[in-house]
């Protein structure tokens, strides 16, 4: 083998190799539209049912959204009007009837309880009940008031 045929071998390789992409280069560039044409063509009705899909979980989820919001703006006005309601009763003044009744511990309230009189002891009960409900003192002005009515 001599000089001048070894050099020829490798050049005539890469030139079988440069025709070999060049061939593959012009295959693609013949196939890419079909193909791409037929890849629109069988994702148009996926895309369609996906665009329709999207739609109606808006339309739905914006249902849902107005009917929820509602229920809870007249939850919202239900309890108003039951707060409404609840403080249209006439408050109860207990500094009437024991000064300074909610700055007082328990034991102070029922120290004061035996010089009341039923009504005043209704007054405290009602006022109890409805804020700190101490056990002690809701026990002992009940002991109280049904001492007097017997």
């Amino acid at each position: 083998m001599t000089a001048s045929e070894g050099s020829k071998q490798p050049r005539e390789g890469l030139e079988s190799l440069v025709e070999a992409f060049t061939g593959l280069a012009e295959a693609v560039v013949e196939v890419l539209p079909s193909l791409a044409e037929e890849t629109q063509r069988r994702l148009t009705p996926h895309l369609a049912q996906a665009k329709m899909l999207g739609q109606l979980t808006v339309s739905f989820g914006s249902y849902e959204l107005r009917r929820r919001a509602k229920a809870f703006v007249d939850a919202m006005a239900t309890e108003e009007e039951t707060t409404t309601e609840q403080s249209a009763e006439p408050a109860v003044n207990i500094d009437a009837v024991i000064a300074d009744y909610d700055s007082l511990t328990a034991a102070a309230i029922v120290a004061a309880l035996p010089g009341l009189s039923s009504d005043e002891l209704d007054v405290v009960l009602a006022y109890e009940q409805d804020h700190r409900k101490r056990s002690t003192v809701l026990h002992r002005a009940t002991q109280l008031r049904k001492a007097q009515t017997s």
